[in-house]
């Protein structure tokens, strides 16, 4: 091939190959859409039940990732908790909430709702800033304002939970809401005025009818074998039955020493007269010193009660009592820890001696508004002075179950029930056992029943109604005796 040849050649090269380069790009360009189309054309058609995009189409909405099956188990699961916390399942709420806290935490509707879980713990706190992340959301929402409002008030930020229940109370609510806010509002003048020292007096008339004055045996059968061969009681020794009125008047002097504890002094003067059996009047003087500490982490009370008694206008017996106690939470709403006493009486009269009654043991607490429920468990020793021998010792167990219940209309109801076993750690010197000649060991069992029902119509009035039994039985019959008390109190507050 010649030169010219060549370069003809490399020219006609050089033009053909310009327009198959561009044929051939536009035919891939083709194809590859092709292919592309069609792959989405048979996932569509191989599987109708493929997952749709829940995106929304109207204008401006937020678009949202379709929903995988993982995420339809987080939705399953956040329902299932928000469940538990309406039907107030606390329990399983608590647990739950903490399972899936981590994958919804500051969502609102998650917030919302275990924000109520802490607030039933009383981790007000925490409540706090989880309400405040959906008010932040959504600041419209004046159920979440509310339960934020409580949060604040549980937490003893008082002026932050009055101006939360205000602006909802400004809105205009429902009857029935803003009956609760009012009722909400009152309860913090009340807290707040309790952060500032405070002096009242009071005085206070009692009316019932006992059926025990004296403490005497209640006994329709023969006496238990004794050394002095008696078979009756005298007279002396039976019950006696009387109405009775009560006169009491006093103060109390509040000191709080910071936002949750107080020094409290009360002292209270009585006078209580019994129509007919003048012998068994009283006349007595009582002071406390009692301090007192509510936190979230512990409650604890230490109080020392001082008190003088004169019986029908004669000096009688002065006593002093010391006790303490310190509960701790434990579980959810129940507290529990140690309580102890000491009551130490000091006779007055000749025939009678001084004694000193020790008690030690543990006591739990369950508060499940509007109850409140309170058990004790006490091992309990009494003695005497003068009585090395044990002859008039005893020691036992003491049981006491309380339960307050706060009612509508400003009324609580308290119930009391205790039981005590004594077991005496000498033998009875009048006593003995059937049959032989042995002394006989006195054993005792102790059984109360306390009912009273409380209204505060006014701050300034309380009125009190009150039931009461005690029943003592024991093995020695000349001991056994039983008790009913009914009153009807009123006491003004200035």
């Amino acid at each position: 091939m010649t030169v010219a040849a060549l370069s003809e050649y490399r020219v006609y090269t050089r033009r053909l190959f310009t327009p198959i380069f561009r044929l051939s790009l536009g035919l891939l360009t083709a194809l590859t859409l092709t292919t592309a189309f069609a792959e989405s054309d048979s996932s569509d058609s191989a599987d109708p039940a493929a997952p749709q995009s829940t995106q929304n189409s109207e204008p401006g909405a937020e678009p949202t990732a379709p929903l995988s099956a993982d995420n339809a188990d987080e939705d399953t699961a956040l329902a299932k908790f928000i469940a538990m916390v309406d039907a107030q399942d606390w329990p399983n709420a608590r647990v739950m909430g903490s399972e899936i806290r981590d994958r919804f935490e500051g969502t609102p509707r998650f917030d919302l709702y275990y924000a109520r879980v802490l607030i039933q713990e009383g981790r007000a706190q925490e409540a706090i800033f989880a309400l405040e992340r959906v008010l932040a959301f959504a600041p419209e929402r004046h159920r979440v304002r509310l339960d934020l409002a409580r949060a604040y008030f549980i937490n003893n930020n008082l002026e932050r939970s009055r101006t939360e229940f205000e602006r909802v109370r400004a809105t205009n609510p429902p009857v029935n809401v803003r009956n609760n806010i009012n009722d909400f509002l009152a309860r913090i003048d009340a807290a707040q005025r309790a952060q500032i020292q405070q002096f009242q007096m009071f005085a206070g008339l009692d009316v019932g009818y006992d059926t025990n004055i004296n403490g005497g045996a209640t006994l329709d059968e023969r006496l238990a074998p004794n050394l002095l061969g008696l078979t009756n009681l005298s007279e002396s020794s039976k019950a006696i039955d009387s109405s009775f009125g009560r006169f009491r008047m006093g103060s109390t002097w509040v000191r709080p020493t910071h936002l949750r504890a107080a020094n409290i002094y009360s002292l209270q003067g009585f006078t209580t007269l019994y129509p007919g059996n003048s012998g068994y009047n009283q006349l007595g003087l009582n002071g406390q010193w009692r301090y007192q500490s509510n936190t979230d982490r512990s409650r604890q009370t230490v109080a020392v009660n001082a008190g003088q008694l004169w019986l029908d206008n004669t000096p009688w017996q002065f006593s002093l009592n010391l006790s303490g106690e310190a509960t701790y939470p434990v579980w959810e709403t129940v507290w529990m820890g140690p309580v102890a006493s000491t009551n130490m009486a000091f006779a007055q009269q000749d025939g009678r001696r001084n004694s000193v009654r020790d008690a030690l043991g543990l006591v739990a607490t369950v508060q499940d508004a509007p109850r409140r429920h309170r058990v004790s468990s006490q091992y309990v020793q009494y003695s005497r002075a003068g009585t090395d021998n044990g002859y008039s010792e005893w020691r036992g167990l003491a049981q006491r179950y309380q339960l307050d219940w706060r009612w509508p209309n400003r009324l609580t109801s308290t119930l009391v029930l205790e039981h005590q076993w004594h077991r005496y750690q000498a033998d009875d010197r009048l006593f003995v056992e059937q049959g032989t000649t042995n002394n006989k060991r006195r054993s005792d069992q102790l059984l109360s029943f306390d009912a009273s029902l409380t209204w505060v119509p006014e701050p300034w009035l309380t009125s009190r109604s009150g039931l009461r039994y005690d029943w003592l039985d024991s093995n020695i019959n000349a001991y056994s005796r039983d008790q009913w008390v009914i009153s009807q109190s009123l006491t003004l507050t200035f």
